[in-house]
């Protein structure tokens, strides 16, 4: 039964540019309530499919409005807007490892979006809407979904009447990366700590098929609780990140959890910090409060610094931190090397002002970019693969796009702005 009422719907969406054709102008606004109060009671099952039929129907009336000067879009704006917004929901993960997720979460960003493109941004409010329904409800992205492409699409549309908006907006997908999947010191040191234990702590070696296979944003968090619970040792607090299978199978008393807890304590006390301080701290100051401790377990040692180096690089990858700014910017020969130079002399003599205006300058090369009227051109090297032993799809491979990096670099240097002012 199903099945078949999908396939109405479908051909439904295929018949609603021509119903619409066939209709007067007086008649399209009803014609929407109908569609809207259609939609309401297959959203639950059908979800999908409904926001195709929005996506047609938003493009036609934005067609009928240029073609015959009247005002139907803001209409349907609003009770598109009203009809509600797909949130990511529960983000688990399964007994096979894999992540449950609102499917139509992604769809319905990437359904506003083309219509708000389409618009030729005269779609304004579902602009902000939109805004407002990531930072309420969240956003979840897997490195699988490629939304670069998205980004270098918005950037390539016409941005400059509200690129405010635009940045708000750009801000919150976390997809300011060129490498997909789980690449470089990433895979090194999650294949580094899953190898020490011979794969024996289960949850090390959870964590790495996670980051391996499910690359997102909210590996952040996990890395993040498991170092907690290392000093902790508060089970509960894992409870919802971990499958049945995983969580049942940790063992406090064991080789792979009692030796860090005493190490990871003792760090704490010695230097009057707590585990969230204490992972944040900088590569060496780190590495040097773990070797003050005298005869701790070596192996412990090492995989503290392992989850460290991972949460910094995830942190790196997913939001807008940088673990060497200086680096970064070199990567770019539209930047002027001199300007790298004098820019790293400042900040490691913690000239402020010095440091903000070379942001500033950095920021004004890449607005130009940004705002380059030519659209901008991709190049991918993607590849796929299947991890055998769990059944998991993944991809890795490489996105690059001017405007798209020129974007992601202007956040990253808004944020040392921010901190070096504050």
């Amino acid at each position: 039964m199903a099945d078949k009422r999908e396939r109405l719907i479908w051909e439904l969406n295929k018949m609603l540019q021509q119903t619409i054709d066939e209709l007067k102008v007086d008649e399209i606004e009803p014609f929407t309530d109908q569609i809207f109060n259609f939609a309401e009671g297959l959203r639950k099952e059908h979800g999908s499919s409904i926001l195709d039929i929005f996506l047609t129907l938003g493009k036609k009336i934005i067609d009928i409005e240029n073609q015959k000067s009247v005002e139907l879009t803001s209409y349907f704006e609003n009770k598109l807007i009203d009809f509600g917004f797909e949130t990511p929901g529960m983000v688990f993960v399964n007994e096979d490892w894999q992540l449950s997720v609102n499917e139509n979460h992604l769809k319905n960003i990437r359904v506003w979006l083309e219509l708000i493109e389409y618009s030729e941004s005269d779609m304004e409010k579902l602009l902000s809407a939109l805004i407002v329904n990531l930072r309420i409800g969240g956003i979840f992205i897997n490195d699988t979904d490629l939304f670069q492409r998205d980004i270098t699409k918005i950037l390539n549309s016409n941005i400059a009447p509200y690129y405010k908006k635009v940045k708000q907006l750009t801000r919150i997908f976390p997809v300011y990366f060129n490498e997909i999947g789980a690449e470089g010191e990433i895979r090194k040191v999650t294949t580094t700590m899953d190898e020490v234990s011979h794969r024996q702590d289960k949850l090390v070696h959870f964590l790495r098929k996670q980051v391996h296979t499910e690359s997102n944003n909210t590996l952040i968090d996990l890395t993040l609780k498991i170092f907690k619970f290392w000093y902790d040792g508060n089970l509960g607090s894992l409870k919802d990140s971990l499958p049945k299978n995983v969580y049942e199978s940790i063992d406090k008393n064991s080789q792979w959890y009692a030796p860090i807890n005493k190490l990871l304590n003792e760090v704490c006390s010695n230097n009057n910090i707590g585990p969230e301080q204490l992972i944040d701290l900088e590569k060496e100051e780190f590495e040097a409060m773990l070797d003050d401790i005298n005869n701790a377990h070596s192996i412990s040692k090492e995989r503290l610094k392992d989850i460290r180096i991972l949460y910094d690089h995830l942190k790196e990858k997913y939001s807008f931190e940088a673990v060497d700014i200086i680096s970064l910017l070199s990567k770019y020969s539209y930047l002027n090397s001199n300007d790298i130079q004098n820019f790293k002399i400042a900040l490691e003599t913690e000239d402020v002002e010095k440091s903000i205006k070379h942001i500033y300058g950095f920021m004004k090369i890449l607005k130009d970019i940004i705002f380059n009227p030519k659209p901008s051109k991709s190049w991918e090297n993607i590849y796929h693969k299947r991890h055998i032993a769990i059944g998991i799809p993944s991809m890795y491979g490489v996105y690059r796009e001017t405007k798209f990096e020129a974007l992601g670099l202007t956040f990253r240097l808004e944020n040392i702005a921010t901190k070096l002012m504050e």
